[in-house]
């Protein structure tokens, strides 16, 4: 009885082990549970409707189990899969995983190959994806079918992407290239896209996406692609590009009845207009991710479009929207049981909290979500988490621990080949060390960013991480240095049309002048400087530099 048992796992009930028995539970089974039970071998859990008996050793079940041939095993667990899959017809969804294990042990190739499936799909569903993967690589192992074996690997990439493990998911692709390629199909060109963009290698996408285009055959998978090349282009600042694309897919998605196309549309374009701070056309998108998802009852368009809206009003300065918003978004994730969108939103929670000052509430929040993302793998949250809860230290100039943070940060990005990421964590872990005063250890950092930078061609990054280094001349009193690298940094900024950042050289060159004891210069800089935030509208830059201004005319005049 105790191996019958040991095969069902540490609970089991009378009707389980009946079944695998052959005999009918009889007097001598109770008197043999009595006596295990006395004896304190497994004990006894009463519950609606019956009564469950559980080993109270996990050690003593391990021990029955490896004394019984492995023959007889796979015997009883074939009985008990086929117990289940009876038992629990009507419903068997919640019980895919159990019945799966069953045959995957017992060796049964067909029905261990179709629960292996089932329970991959459902465990994807739920963001389970280590686990989902799981399922799929047993799978794969009872398959004997070439096709069915690609679509099985390429599903495994796709939660590799959807966890974001770039670097896992790029090892699959490549061999799914090698060993598939008479079956690569449109879905596979679309997940290559994914995962060149989750590495941050956004000039890839946009060279990679026209050639690739005129091999796609559905609509739909040339339209997702489609979108992933306007992220690309928004991320690199090539905005008549991306117009011109947004324009083309608005007419495809007029004309669509797929309600997601839309909704990712409506995110792509509102993503865009939150990036550049106009916070107006952001939240028309959004609202209009709104009406489609509650139109289509799609709840992660809608938990999307509620964070998003969040982080409009919170960047407009209406927190107790924001906060409403968030809230309605993180009550979508507690229904639909959406782990990954729980850590994004419980991260958003936290930035509002940072943003009204209350940084250690704010680091508990990041804590949350970084515990989720690592409950379920997504090792691209993981990331964002441990920089978040960096850069909350760094706020409380608590150095050492946001040190700390960033260099794990680092090493996150770093795992999944998340380039962009890793440029982020070298910009915040310099000026770590440049507020410590430890300017060489900063100017390494910068150094080391400003190559990574190159090596993605980003045009912007560069000429921040340039700026960063002509602070650091400046703090060692290089005057020449200084104004060099402030220049190079503003023709860059310029170059790329980045108006906002130019300013900001203007007026680093000027607070240089200005410590150099060249006043005029200084002045006729931030004159210059002043005319150009009027022309960004960047209200709080454009009152720094007048009192900036007023300052030094006074004092010249002293």
């Amino acid at each position: 009885m105790l191996k019958i048992a040991s095969i069902i796992g540490k609970a089991f009930a009378l009707d389980e082990l009946n079944v695998v028995s052959q005999a009918h539970i009889n007097s001598d089974y109770q008197e043999i549970i009595q006596s295990l039970s006395n004896s304190r071998i497994i004990g006894k859990k009463t519950f609606n409707p019956g009564i469950e008996y559980v080993f109270n050793n996990h050690l003593m079940r391990d021990a029955i189990y490896r004394t019984i041939l492995m023959s007889e095993k796979r015997n009883l667990h074939e009985k008990i899969g086929q117990f289940y899959e009876e038992k629990y017809a009507r419903n068997i969804n919640p019980y895919l995983e159990l019945i799966a294990n069953h045959y995957i042990y017992a060796g049964a190739e067909v029905k261990a190959l179709q629960y292996a499936i089932l329970s991959g799909e459902k465990t994807a569903r739920l963001a389970a994806y280590p686990e989902s993967n799981y399922y799929y690589e047993k799978a794969i192992s009872f398959c004997r079918d070439s096709l069915q074996g690609y679509h099985i690997r390429l599903a495994m990439i796709k939660n590799c992407v959807n966890q974001g493990d770039a670097n896992t998911a790029w090892e699959l692709i490549s061999a799914l290239e090698q060993s598939h390629s008479m079956h690569l199909s449109d879905d596979y060109y679309l997940q290559k896209v994914r995962i060149l963009t989750l590495k941050g290698m956004n000039h890839d996408v946009v060279n990679y996406v026209p050639d690739i285009l005129p091999l796609i055959q559905k609509s739909s998978f040339k339209d997702s692609i489609r979108l992933r090349y306007m992220d690309a282009l928004n991320a690199l600042n090539r905005l008549d590009e991306f117009m011109a694309e947004a324009e083309a897919m608005r007419i495809a998605v007029a004309d669509s009845s797929d309600a997601k196309l839309k909704g990712d549309f409506y995110t792509t374009m509102a993503l865009m207009h939150l990036n550049r701070s106009e916070y107006t056309k952001a939240a028309e998108y959004y609202q209009k991710l709104r009406a489609q998802a509650e139109h289509s009852q799609d709840q992660i368009h809608l938990r999307i479009a509620f964070s998003g809206l969040g982080v409009v009003a919170s960047r407009q300065g209406d927190k107790a929207q924001a906060r409403h918003y968030y809230e309605l978004a993180l009550a979508i994730c507690e229904r639909l049981g959406d782990r990954n969108g729980y850590s994004k939103a419980i991260l958003d929670l936290g930035t509002l909290l940072r943003n009204e000052g209350e940084i250690d509430a704010a680091i508990q929040m990041y804590l949350k979500s970084l515990s989720t993302a690592e409950a379920i793998g997504n090792i691209v949250q993981q990331s964002t988490a441990t920089y978040n809860i960096g850069e909350a230290y760094y706020y409380q100039d608590l150095f050492d621990e946001a040190l700390e943070y960033m260099e794990k940060a680092l090493a996150l990005s770093d795992t999944i080949g998340d380039m962009l990421g890793k440029t982020f964590c070298y910009d915040a872990m310099g000026d770590i060390h440049f507020r410590k005063d430890e300017l060489d250890e900063a100017e390494a950092i910068y150094n080391a960013n400003l190559k990574l930078q190159h090596e993605l061609k980003d045009n912007e990054g560069i000429a921040h991480s340039i700026g960063n280094l002509a602070n650091i001349a400046n703090t060692r009193g290089n005057f020449a240095a200084a104004e060099e690298l402030y220049l190079k940094q503003a023709e860059i900024l310029s170059d790329v049309g980045d108006l906002d950042g130019k300013v900001r050289a203007f007026y680093n060159r000027a607070m240089l002048y200005l410590d150099a004891g060249k006043k005029d210069t200084a002045i006729e800089l931030l004159h210059e400087a002043c005319m150009l935030f009027e022309q960004c509208k960047a209200q709080i830059f454009i009152d720094i530099v007048k009192d900036k201004l007023k300052e030094v005319q006074d004092s010249s005049e002293q």
